[in-house]
């Protein structure tokens, strides 16, 4: 929406989206990372075991805070996690970012999978007027993992805002 329709919003919020194609590195990363366990699941057909170990590689902060009720929230809906796995993703150019014109916040966590912390701070540094936000102890989910954290990162970052219509009226 930021990309094609920015003129609809005031700002942008981003919490480690994964659009590797920012960092082809990162993405080389990622797959090979997740390669194995993608092939496993598809083999063995154990979707409980993809979804643990997807979520212990990929967020190992959220997988050791959260009870088993919301990890079986997880682990039903795999096949949809393995179909978005393979298949494309967006292909988005740092350069293609140039035209974004609204402030933007990304939010990274600082033990987040490496390939997502790269991605992150490619995205910021790709727009325009962007904000890089790390929080202290966090993994990928955010927002989940800090809520407190994140909620006061996207105030501040919306006061901001506030502010900056104030002074264009």
């Amino acid at each position: 929406v930021a990309l094609r329709h920015d003129h609809l919003l005031r700002g942008a919020v981003f919490s480690e989206p994964p659009l590797f194609s920012l960092d082809p590195a990162a993405a080389q990363v990622a797959r090979r990372d997740l390669a194995p366990l993608v092939e496993q699941a598809i083999a063995t057909g154990d979707r409980r075991a993809f979804v643990d170990a997807f979520f212990a590689l990929m967020c190992p902060d959220l997988w050791s805070i959260i009870d088993e009720t919301r990890k079986d929230r997880y682990r039903a809906n795999a096949d949809i996690g393995l179909a978005d796995l393979r298949s494309p993703s967006l292909e988005v150019a740092p350069a293609d970012l140039s035209v974004v014109t609204v402030p933007a916040l990304i939010i990274a966590g600082t033990t987040s999978h490496p390939s997502l912390m790269s991605v992150a701070r490619g995205l910021a540094a790709a727009l325009p007027d962007a904000r890089f936000v790390e929080l202290e102890g966090s993994g990928h989910v955010t927002y989940a993992e800090r809520p407190d954290d994140f909620a006061n990162a996207v105030s501040v970052f919306a006061a901001e805002l506030d502010g900056r219509m104030v002074v264009a009226r």
